[in-house]
């Protein structure tokens, strides 16, 4: 219904301006009859199809109604068919438009990423930064500290409490084999070597049977540390670990367990010196979930496959757990800290190591608390006696002998 009506409007509006073109009056109709050859005159095939049209008309004998109504027929298909083109021409550029918006929309957004990450970059390089100009700082200190240390001498630690030291753990001596040496070419060979970081857990006979693993043992003597063994052996070591020794390596792996070695000709000084450059940080809780599923051998020598230390420590008796790294020089360590800081992660940055830090179980507070407690049981004693002691030589001679007697 909608098409018919549309058609019978179209219809009606054509013969109404037909018949107002033919009813007007000669000098209009003369006007427009001038002025259609010079607007827009036809074209030989047009005037063809005209004569054609003519021709049919005159042999079917057709009257001037037909021929206006097929005339306004074949204009209204025309007309259907032109507006199905600009429809579909329509559909088409709002398609493009559509298409085109969204890419200006994801565009947007990416750009909107884009800034978003560049100011999550800036603010990790603005993070990195201050930890790199923290170490550097640090790393003067240390280098400050040591010429301080070559210019004065030690000062005496005469006056530290020997209170609130922990007993030491006496020297277990245990001969191993007889020491023969002038008939035996091996013992003559063997050297005394200091062997740190053993388990506490070992026995004598288990450190026994690993070093033997190394070299044959004459003579060992163990100490007890907090969870450590020190260790010191004399110990002709087989022909690999005494070329990885002579090296200068700092420490063997032995039962997965990575234990560092001294020779003991070094002395307290010279093991010292070569342990200054160190470096720690703590472990993320990745990593401590890595070591709690796997092994601390596996993590251990992954990390020093992977970095540039000497030797590589994991100490468990924090809250949070710390890996130590030993360098063989100040340049080597420098190198290690200024590497870790363009990993792009704080938490694995390297922090030089200050020594006097001592890692114990339970956190600050509680260390505190029990070094008060400890000073406060000590003093106390002494604010109990009613007169401080006597110097002897500030009294003369008789008050001296009634003294003594």
């Amino acid at each position: 219904m909608e098409s018919a009506y549309k058609f019978t409007e179209y219809r009606y509006r054509f013969l109404k301006e037909t018949k107002n073109i033919f009813s007007a009056n000669p000098r209009t109709t003369a006007k427009s009859q001038e002025r259609a050859p010079r607007d827009g005159g036809l074209s030989k095939t047009e005037q063809n199809f005209l004569e054609l049209i003519q021709n049919d008309a005159v042999r079917r004998k057709e009257t001037i109604k037909d021929i206006v109504l097929k005339c306004s027929a074949t204009s209204f298909e025309v007309y259907i068919d032109e507006i199905k083109q600009l429809s579909w021409e329509n559909s088409k550029l709002r398609e493009e438009l559509r298409r085109k918006d969204h890419v200006m929309d994801r565009k947007v957004n990416e750009e909107k990423q884009q800034a978003q990450i560049i100011s999550q970059k800036n603010e990790q390089i603005r993070k990195i930064s201050q930890e790199v100009e923290k170490t550097k700082s640090e790393l003067k200190k240390v280098k400050t500290g040591i010429n301080k240390e070559i210019d004065q001498p030690n000062k005496s630690k005469k006056g530290r409490s020997t209170s609130n030291r922990r007993k030491r753990e006496e020297i277990l001596e245990i001969p191993v084999l007889p020491e023969n040496i002038s008939n035996d070419q091996q013992a003559k060979e063997a050297c005394d070597i200091f062997f740190y970081d053993i388990p506490k857990y070992w026995s004598e006979d288990d450190v026994r049977t690993n070093l033997m693993k190394i070299g044959t043992v004459y003579r060992l003597q163990i100490r007890g540390q907090y969870k450590y063994k020190t260790v010191k052996a004399k110990i002709a070591l087989n022909e690999n670990f005494e070329k990885t020794f002579l090296d200068g390596h700092f420490g063997i792996c032995i039962s997965k367990h990575f234990i560092r070695w001294y020779d003991v000709k070094l002395g307290l000084k010279g093991r010292r010196e070569r342990d200054q450059w160190q470096t720690v940080r703590d472990l993320t809780n990745k990593e401590m979930e890595s070591i709690k599923k796997g092994t601390t051998y596996d993590f251990t020598k992954k990390l020093q496959q992977t970095s540039k230390t000497a030797f590589i420590k994991i100490i468990k008796i924090t809250k949070n757990w710390k890996v130590i790294g030993y360098f063989k020089n100040l340049k080597e360590m420098e190198e290690a800290v200024e590497d870790s800081c363009t990993h792009g992660d704080i938490n694995r940055v390297w922090l030089v190591r200050n020594k006097k830090t001592i890692y114990k179980d339970g956190d600050d507070k509680t260390r505190s608390k029990k070094e008060k407690t400890a000073q406060a049981k000590v003093i106390t004693p002494e604010k109990r006696t009613s007169s401080p002691p006597v110097n002897r030589r500030h009294l003369p001679h008789h008050q001296r002998e009634s003294t003594e007697n």
